[in-house]
């Protein structure tokens, strides 16, 4: 296997080669030629994001190099500084900015597929952050990426590489999708059997958000300055945690017991509801069971409803767009978005039967269930995946089973289905799991609802 580097695998007809420097006064809004942003750099995947054109005359005045598909697109800015993906072609054509680095290999010697996995690589990406620079704004010259080496195997090994890890690829976002779709699922559900909660379709009472929380559910802020981090403190929630349903205490900021015992109202015991009423205002999570004894910052008020107002319906009230909406509204402030609890308090809420409530939330219960067990997989997944990436570019992969007759030059769209036949690693259990997509799942098959929502509601397969 021989050492190159991205200047070795050209070819005559390629480049490696910095976008262009195009300026504003060089673009026009009714342009024919596109141009392509860092915004558009996927890890690993094209994301069509910008908006930004320039003249077909402007782009050959300023000697553009006109993109070609499959080539390799490499951000040399973060987040993250090295990511890859594949540009597939638009209806236009396209040109980049400085900042992308542009590599068109020689396919006769390169496949562009594994060429993508390589630079998005754990190994090599550690490799490229040793030669970053800039403090304020971190990139890597496109003269510093001429200097990384990589092992280049046979073509033919490269295809079955590319071959392997995105059928890998193609599990992770099969499961992503899944859980995806369960959150789908339930505002689908609670739309369903509700109907929009400002509106009020369906003439439920209504109460302000101050008359529903328990009585002493204090509605008020957390702590006003947490401080600095504390070795053996009190773990506290900032609006940066609430990025999923569930909060555990993983990756918590700890601070000083003093501090908090300033705040002992806000202290939780577990299974409220955290909203974030600074910044991202309105995003709201779950605090699990283990967060008893923890506390929240100025940013985050916990909320805990009575007992005639089911916690899982209250939650998914207020991850409603209508509800979200509304607080939007009351939300003020340009530096620092925030909500007075003062007007949070008068929301009016939808107040439904309790027992119907209560069936929602036993809908809810059992999907956030099976979302935990899917994002346990999808952990997994993509930990045998960098198992498999740092195998596969160190050469310690068996490909001798691997078909390469699936691929005539470059992987066009990777097949799912599992790797069993093809990779020996220790013990991967998750791909020899059948993988059975969700939408093609009765909902009752997978969560247990009651016959008279599915009835009303229908099977997955009719609504995605």
């Amino acid at each position: 296997m021989m050492t190159a580097t991205f200047s070795d695998i050209i070819g005559e007809n390629g480049v490696f080669i910095d976008g262009d420097w195009v300026e504003s006064k060089d673009q026009d809004p009714n342009g024919e030629v596109r141009l392509l942003q860092l915004a558009d750099i996927g890890d690993g995947y094209f994301i069509n994001k910008s908006n930004r054109f320039l003249t077909t005359e402007s782009a050959k005045k300023l000697k553009c190099t006109f993109l070609e598909p499959g080539d390799v697109l490499v951000a040399r800015m973060p987040d993250p500084l090295g990511r890859a993906c594949i540009f597939p072609g638009l209806d236009k054509p396209c040109v980049t900015v400085v900042d992308v680095c542009i590599i068109r290999p020689d396919k006769k010697i390169v496949s562009v597929e594994w060429l993508k996995f390589l630079i998005n690589s754990f190994d090599y990406r550690n490799t490229i952050n040793k030669f970053i620079t800039g403090t304020t704004r971190q990139r890597i010259s496109r003269g510093n990426l001429a200097k990384l080496s990589f092992k280049l195997p046979p073509l033919q090994d490269q295809i079955r590489i590319a071959n392997i890890l995105s059928k890998a690829e193609n599990l992770i976002n099969q499961r992503k999708e899944s859980i995806a779709l369960l959150d789908e699922l339930l505002k689908s559900t609670f739309l369903e059997m509700f109907g929009d909660p400002v509106r009020n379709e369906k003439n439920w009472d209504k109460d302000t958000f101050d008359n529903l929380v328990d009585s002493d559910c204090p509605l008020t802020y957390g702590i006003v300055q947490p401080g600095e981090e504390f070795a053996k403190g009190v773990p506290v929630i900032r609006p940066v945690d609430l990025t999923k349903t569930y909060i555990n205490r993983k990756g918590l900021k700890l601070i000083d017991p003093k501090i908090s015992d300033k705040f002992k109202r806000t202290l939780l015991k577990g299974n409220e509801i955290l909203m974030c009423v600074r910044g991202t205002t309105g995003v709201v999570a779950l605090a699990s069971e283990e967060l008893e004894g923890c506390n929240v910052t100025r940013g985050i008020v916990p909320i805990w409803f009575s007992n005639d107002y089911n916690k899982f319906f209250g939650f998914g009230l207020l991850k409603t767009k209508a509800i979200n909406n509304e607080i939007q509204n009351l939300t003020y402030g340009a530096t620092l978005q925030q909500i007075n609890l003062s007007d949070l308090r008068k929301i009016k809420l939808i107040n439904p039967p309790i027992q119907l409530q209560n069936q929602y939330g036993l809908i809810v219960e059992k999907v956030e269930t099976l979302k935990k067990e899917y994002e346990a997989s999808l952990k997994e997944l993509e930990n045998m995946y960098g198992v498999l990436s740092q195998k596969a570019f160190k050469g310690e992969l068996n490909l001798s089973k691997v078909n390469i007759e699936l691929y005539k030059e470059e992987i066009k769209t990777p097949v799912a289905g599992s790797l069993e036949p093809i990779i020996e690693v220790e013990n991967p259990p998750f791909f020899q799991e059948k993988e059975k997509h969700i939408k093609d799942m009765s909902l009752d098959e997978y969560y247990g609802i009651p016959e008279d929502i599915i009835a009303k509601y229908g099977s997955i397969e009719e609504h995605h």
